[in-house]
């Protein structure tokens, strides 16, 4: 079926470029003779700094020109790195001469005006040869726009030598990579360099120091690289790699070679001839661009295709002189590592970091980065370029799970594009990356992956999801990828358990062959997304491994700091380190966190909040200037952990005063479990600012000791009641609901019996009203502390929605034992049901996935 549409399709594009060209009019593209004058008129503007020279005739002698762009073009300057850029060595390709005339006219024009260019051309030799198949181009103009050899006669009727498998490295290595037969679009030739073509370059190559190469072919957008004539990489493939990573940064090909399964084999091609061959000549780094999406591109694609590959050509040309003079010179210097920071009592301090020696790259400046006013968001399609870097991806109404739009991955053949988070994501205990997808994907052929990054998005690893597969029946498949249909909207869920503690860049990728284009793949409700409010860079230049912080008010702090090295090459970021600034500890009493005087269960659960969700709420006591210091009772001065808030509670059942003693880290190194039963509220479009009430139930024996929710989305909440001498209090605990809140919202510590309600034992209920519009993700969780510190049980939860208006989807890991919901207050509450009158009301219980309803009468 594939094999089928690709045929049809090449038919199509044959019927209409044969009507373009029947009387020799390429169009846009350039014919041979408009190739040659061209280049004169060019060196006939700038004489300064051109020459043109063949460097050998075609087999039906034509000139094979090519152009030297230089400060000194008449001069061999040995001292400036040779650079070399070719075209149409196919003679249908005939996109590839367009990027080498373009990137001459840039050249020129800009040079003596712009830096780069300027820089370039005194400092380099620049050689671009528009075509080397000059005979084959005049018979794509004339005869066939579908010739791909030369036009040698091979004496059996038929025409051409594959240029492209008649180098002399590896030539005839098997029958697969090249062919014997010359009728065959890959005929090999007689003998390696029999073509006159290909024995010019190998001249022009002997007599020249070339550096890197770049053998311009279409189509694919893929950026190749040795070796062709074995699945096996070269001795320097990192070095061919990250050369080709940051060329295809600016047009998103894809890089790799025959090894990587990103292209098939070939032998005798040119960049195994440039970089294996070394006897004759040096070694070159050379590499095959394949640039766009046909043969012949619609002429509407060819200002994208000059544009996207003007980057790459200017940025071989700036690394020739590293690579002529260590191929390891290409690389940045390497990733710095934050010492750790703390907390501080005075907001002075000095930030610093170590850094790998390496006598190649060596660091000579820093740049400092401080981030501040850390927040994590839901993503419902409307984050922009606030909280996303958004290369090919855009935000579409075509699809959306909740709200009015989503990140959309766009549709196409030969994509490779991404969405990265535009701030590092601080990995949590517990955290996962959960999101909605809506995709349909080119079956095992196209695929979408979710990546990570360790080192501030210069490299990315895919990670595993409850919707990839590491199936790979065709080679496409570059781990853990997304491919096939969803059916609809889907919930995904990615575990970050491998980068605890770690900052990460996290991206959506989507890459697609050059074949069959299907919908895409839509992402929405995506959470954690994080956000920084204050982003400043304290210095880009910094010439030693610290930097003095004064003047800082209370707060949490992060800083990540990049090397630069003598070639302005910068490196990775490193990981974020954060640092809280308190008040001086002098007026703080360890253990005492809310500042109350005393040692209570709240403070213990403060210490979790700020375990669980990395700040103190700021809507409660547990938000003041002591409260960093004096949770972390192992006196860490780093991070407050689950051993912090166990020891606190025990202190308050102790009876225990403040201040408590520091003790070390050691002791605290709890072995804490919990669970967290998810539920995901939305609110119905007809809804306005409905209240739900939801009652919690526990049916495991441990004594509840801490009760909380975790809301990804804004709401009011209104009421809160917990269980009081046996029994739910029914005097509410009013919030203020001025403000709406998120994040986790504190509810309670229980420290007596709970009320049997149905059987069960109901631990609190609490009232909140949804905003309008609000959507996303919530958390239920609650947790009992043995006396043993060093375990925690976990609390089974079960919960109640008692307003019909309100939709709520449960999503948990383990089954619920059961949830009782119903369509109007308790009307035996009297704070909640007195208005109810008589009437049928319908109840509903479920289990798992069962369900079942039942009416009841009620008679006042």
């Amino acid at each position: 079926m594939k094999n089928s549409l690709f045929v049809s399709k090449f038919i199509m594009w044959m019927r209409q470029s044969s009507l373009l060209l029947i009387n020799g009019d390429m169009g846009v593209y350039h014919t041979y003779q408009e190739m040659v004058d061209e280049i004169n008129l060019v060196h006939a503007t700038y004489p300064n700094i051109t020459t043109i020279s063949s460097i050998g005739q075609s087999v039906e002698g034509r000139e094979i020109w090519a152009v030297k762009v230089s400060d000194n073009p008449g001069q061999e300057e040995t001292d400036e790195p040779d650079v070399l850029y070719v075209g149409n060595i196919h003679a249908r390709e005939v996109a590839t001469p367009e990027v080498i005339l373009y990137f001459l006219n840039y050249l020129v024009s800009n040079y003596g005006t712009d830096n780069e260019a300027t820089f370039l051309v005194n400092n380099r030799e620049l050689w671009l040869i528009p075509t080397l198949n000059p005979d084959g181009h005049v018979y794509v103009e004339t005869v066939d726009p579908w010739w791909r050899k030369n036009r040698r006669d091979n004496g059996d009727g038929s025409h051409g030598v594959d240029l492209n498998r008649n180098f002399g490295y590896q030539w005839g290595y098997d029958n697969s990579g090249s062919s014997p037969t010359p009728s065959s679009n890959t005929y090999r030739g007689t003998a390696p360099f029999s073509e006159p073509e290909t024995e010019a370059l190998r001249q022009l190559c002997i007599s020249h120091r070339f550096v890197v190469s770049l053998m311009y072919h279409s189509y694919g957008r893929m950026w190749l690289l040795p070796w062709g004539y074995i699945p096996q990489n070269t001795p320097h493939h990192e070095v061919f790699m990250h050369i080709a990573r940051n060329c295809v940064a600016y047009n998103g090909y894809i890089p790799g070679n025959y090894a990587n399964g990103v292209i098939y084999g070939t032998n005798g091609d040119s960049d195994d001839y440039f970089y294996g061959e070394q006897a004759e000549k040096n070694m070159i780094f050379g590499f095959s661009p394949e640039i766009g999406t046909a043969f012949w591109p619609p002429e509407s694609d060819l200002p994208q295709i000059l544009q996207e590959n003007l980057g790459p050509n200017l940025y071989v040309a700036s690394i020739a002189s590293l690579i002529e003079d260590n191929p390891d010179r290409i690389y940045p210097p390497a990733v710095p590592t934050m010492n750790e920071l703390g907390n501080d009592d005075d907001g002075n301090y000095t930030v610093s970091w170590t850094i790998q020696d390496d006598p190649i790259n060596p660091a000579v400046a820093y740049y400092l980065n401080e981030l501040s006013g850390d927040t994590l968001l839901t993503e419902t399609g409307d984050g922009g370029d606030t909280l996303w870097d958004l290369q090919g991806f855009e935000f579409s109404h075509l699809q959306a799970h909740t709200s009015q739009s989503s990140l959309y991955s766009q549709m196409g053949d030969n994509l490779n594009n991404h969405a990265t988070m535009a701030f590092p994501l601080v990995v949590k205990n517990g955290m996962t990356l959960a999101f909605w997808a809506r995709y349909n994907i080119e079956n095992d052929w196209d695929y979408a992956y979710v990546e990570v990054s360790t080192d501030g998005g210069e490299n990315f690893q895919s990670i595993s999801g409850n919707i990839t597969t590491n199936d790979n029946p065709n080679g496409a498949n570059l781990g853990n990828g997304i491919t096939g249909n969803s059916g609809g909207w889907v919930e995904a869920v990615f575990d970050l358990s491998n980068y605890v503690g770690q900052s990460i860049v996290v991206r959506f990728h989507y890459i697609t062959d050059e074949y069959i284009s299907e919908e895409g793949i839509f992402f929405d409700d995506i959470y954690p997304v994080p956000y920084f409010s204050s982003d400043d860079t304290l210095s880009d230049n910094i010439s030693d491994t610290s930097f003095p912080i004064s003047g800082k008010t209370p707060g949490t702090y992060f800083y990540r700091v990049r090397a630069r090295d003598r070639d302005d090459q910068w490196g990775g970021w490193s990981q974020l380190e954060d640092i809280v600034v308190t008040d001086s500890p002098s007026d703080c009493q360890l253990g005492d966190v809310n500042m109350d005087g005393d040692i209570t269960s709240g403070d213990a659960f403060c210490a979790f909040y700020r375990y669980f969700t990395g700040s103190f709420p700021t809507d409660s006591s547990c938000s003041n200037p002591c409260a960093e210091f004096a949770a972390d009772i192992n006196c860490s001065r780093n991070r407050i952990t689950p051993g912090d808030a166990l020891y606190i509670f025990r202190a308050y059942l102790n009876g225990e005063t403040p201040p408590l003693d520091c003790l070390p880290g050691s002791v605290l190194s709890a072995n804490f479990q919990e669970r967290k039963q998810k539920v995901w509220f939305e609110k119905l479009p007809s809804s306005n600012s409905e209240i739900l009430t939801i009652a919690v139930y526990v049916d495991a024996s441990p004594q509840v000791t801490v009760f909380g929710m975790d809301v990804g989305f804004p709401v009011h909440l209104l009421k809160f009641a917990g269980a009081q001498s046996g029994q739910i209090t029914e005097t509410w605990e009013a919030f203020d609901a001025a403000e709406p809140l998120s994040g986790v919202i504190r509810l309670g510590g229980f420290a007596g019996d709970e009320s049997v309600f149905h059987g069960k034992r109901m631990l609190a209920k609490l009232q909140f009203q949804l905003l309008e519009g609000a959507r996303g993700k919530g958390e239920i969780y609650a947790m009992n502390f043995a006396d043993d510190l060093l375990n925690a049980e976990s609390i089974p939860l079960h919960f109640e929605l008692a307003h019909t208006d309100v939709k709520a989807n449960e999503k948990t890991q383990q089954p619920l034992t059961y949830v009782l919901e119903q369509n109007s207050p308790n009307p035996f509450k009297s704070d909640l049901g007195s208005d109810l009158s008589s009437g049928v009301y319908i109840l509903k219980m479920k289990a798992s996935q069962f369900c079942a309803s039942q009416k009841i009468l009620l008679m006042k």
